[in-house]
């Protein structure tokens, strides 16, 4: 009997008209709040639209610029395929540059005239023995010469000399050396060599 009493009251409990019109109200404010926590937020809404048109902008752009490229290439082609061979003429070599024209006449020009014989090398001794020689027209023996230039008469560097000086038909003579008007004008303007007392004893 008990049991019965107790199940009897638990019923009247839960079918109590105040107990069910609470229960409600507690389901919706449930439900409201989670639809307000389902509901996306406006700002961040707005900011994926954008982020999307600014995507779609650009994607667009780029087919734009490609279709463009391709559409000048296309017409290019299609202009230089339409051209007939007469139409392109022989393209001109570039001009010479005017300084490497120059220096190629400068090359090309033929000599004013044969070097003058002032512009022989000479070497020291060869110099020293037709200096020497210049001072006396006349002539002066070989030893003379010799201690005129200070050479040893009978040393490699003046023979060679006299040799190189009579190949040349600077000088004539064996005993005897003489210096050609060849020599006097291989040699050019020269400066006297030193003389001293003694020396002119012996030279004279």
């Amino acid at each position: 009997m008990r049991a019965i009493i107790g199940e009897a009251l638990e019923d009247a409990e839960e079918n109590d008209p105040k107990r069910l019109k609470a229960k409600v109200a507690e389901l919706e404010k449930e439900l409201a709040n989670a639809g307000k926590a389902a509901a996306p937020d406006p700002r961040a809404l707005r900011e994926a639209e954008e982020r999307g048109r600014a995507a779609a902008g650009e994607e667009f752009r780029r087919v734009g610029q490609s279709e463009g490229y391709g559409r000048a290439i296309h017409d290019a082609v299609s202009a230089l395929k339409s051209l007939r061979p007469n139409d392109v003429g022989p393209v001109d070599a570039a001009p010479e540059p005017a300084s490497r024209i120059a220096t190629v006449q400068e090359e090309r020009a033929p000599a004013s005239g044969p070097a003058s014989s002032t512009s022989c090398s000479l070497g020291k001794a060869e110099r020293l023995v037709l200096t020497a020689l210049a001072q006396y027209p006349d002539g002066r023996t070989k030893v003379q010469v010799a201690l005129l230039t200070g050479y040893a008469v009978g040393g490699g560097g003046f023979k060679n000399a006299l040799g190189a000086l009579r190949s040349n038909g600077f000088i004539e003579g064996y005993d005897i050396l003489v210096i050609t008007a060849g020599g006097l004008d291989a040699l050019g303007p020269f400066e006297p060599l030193p003389r001293g007392k003694a020396r002119d004893r012996v030279i004279e």
